[in-house]
């Protein structure tokens, strides 16, 4: 049973499809019920994930999506959403990965009280092709078109939104120079315990002060390029025998890497694999550089840790991926889906110690003056605060 504060300043829902897309956007429901707002968060289920949101002072919903598009489970989840919007009552709906989006803003149709803002993190459409990506980009316009306002997670990715005529630009918002959560600062920031947490993890892996290493955080799938930085690393290897590969995530059944690419990457003596780690701020400086060459990126979150620990970091040149970076300042930009291009790209980086140590330091100044996550927060409960004003 829903317990109703009559004395709340707001009542808000802040809705995606998995329970691991929390991350994006752990800290704010703390942050707002410790200002006097109300906050429901709906996910599917998990245990993990509803024991972060009470200890944030949420309520925890499950309510269980289908990923891909189906008519009959997606009308049934509608049906679901719309009983659960009329029982919480309330002032804003929040809601983002593409399947919430399209759910929640269908579904606050049935409820004329509520005001909706779809957070925009990235177009799947990007990356489809045929009858499926005609579908995927008519529901990220719908959603759009719906929504009271649409928070787009990065410069760039608003630009592109708007020329696919995906999105209005009256209707876009970008909250400072983009990223939808910011980053915990007293989290990821080099500390003495984690310089010596990070040399454990160096040495454990047989890495010496004399190896320079190219490292990555996140799913090991296609879409990340995992294929053309492998390539990429194996032709720098020719020329710096001293370069080492560390790839920390997991391989996925969805949008697989090729199996013998795969074999030869476990295989390859200076490729390192490890497992995700929820404490991932220690690995960050057991690395030199860090790279993101995604084929489709809202923003690139993980690219942001990376310089608040100081790397030098190099991107694919995409919307939403190139707002993360300066280039030539914080980092570097690489053409995407081009291994060659990398090559070229790294070969600066992998050389000049002294280039990659300047790059960093202003990679994590940059991060302070314009990621720190309380900045978001105060910027995104403003815009709740105007749209229901209005």
């Amino acid at each position: 049973m829903i317990c109703v504060n009559v004395n709340i300043q707001m009542r808000i829902i802040i809705a995606v499809t998995s329970s691991l897309s929390y991350r994006l956007i752990e800290g704010q429901i703390n942050f707002l019920t410790s200002n006097g707002y109300e906050v429901h968060f709906c996910s599917s289920y998990c245990e993990t994930t509803k024991r972060q949101v009470e200890l944030e002072g949420g309520v925890f919903h499950p309510v269980n999506l289908e990923r891909e598009i189906s008519f009959l489970k997606d009308i049934k989840s509608i049906i679901k959403v719309v009983k659960l919007i009329k029982t919480i009552k309330p002032d804003i709906i929040n809601c983002s990965t593409p399947k919430a989006g399209l759910i929640y803003c269908i579904s606050s149709l049935f409820y004329g009280q509520v005001k909706t803002i779809f957070t925009l993190r990235g177009l799947r459409s990007d990356t489809l092709r045929g009858l499926k990506y005609r579908i995927v980009k008519f529901t990220e316009y719908l959603s759009c078109k719906i929504a009271d306002k649409v928070i787009v997670v990065s410069p760039s990715l608003k630009n592109h939104s708007i020329a696919k005529g995906i999105l209005i630009k009256e209707k876009a918002i970008v909250i400072g120079e983009g990223s939808s959560n910011g980053i915990n600062l007293k989290r990821f920031t080099r500390t003495s315990e984690i310089e010596i947490a990070a040399q454990k993890i160096r040495k454990e892996n047989g890495l010496n002060d004399s190896n320079v290493v190219i490292g990555y955080v996140g799913r090991l799938v296609s879409d990340k390029g995992i294929k053309e930085l492998y390539h990429a690393f194996c032709y720098l290897r020719k020329s710096y025998s001293n370069i080492r590969l560390l790839l920390i995530g997991s391989f996925e059944s969805g949008d697989e890497l090729d199996k013998d690419l795969i074999h030869e990457m476990k295989t390859n003596p200076d490729v390192i694999i490890l497992n995700y780690m929820e404490n991932i701020e220690i690995a960050f400086p057991a690395m030199d550089c860090f790279v993101l060459y995604s084929y489709r990126e809202g923003f690139g979150n993980v690219s942001i840790e990376a310089a608040a620990m100081e790397l030098p970091v190099v991107v694919a040149d995409i919307p939403g991926l190139k707002d993360t970076i300066i280039h030539n300042k914080t980092g570097l930009l690489a053409k995407a889906r081009d291994e060659n291009e990398l090559y070229n790209v790294l070969l600066k980086m992998v050389g000049n110690a002294n280039f990659r140590k300047l790059l960093g330091e202003n990679g994590r100044d940059r991060v302070v003056k314009y990621f720190q996550r309380e900045f978001i927060w105060t910027e995104q409960l403003e815009i709740y605060k105007k749209i229901i004003e209005k």
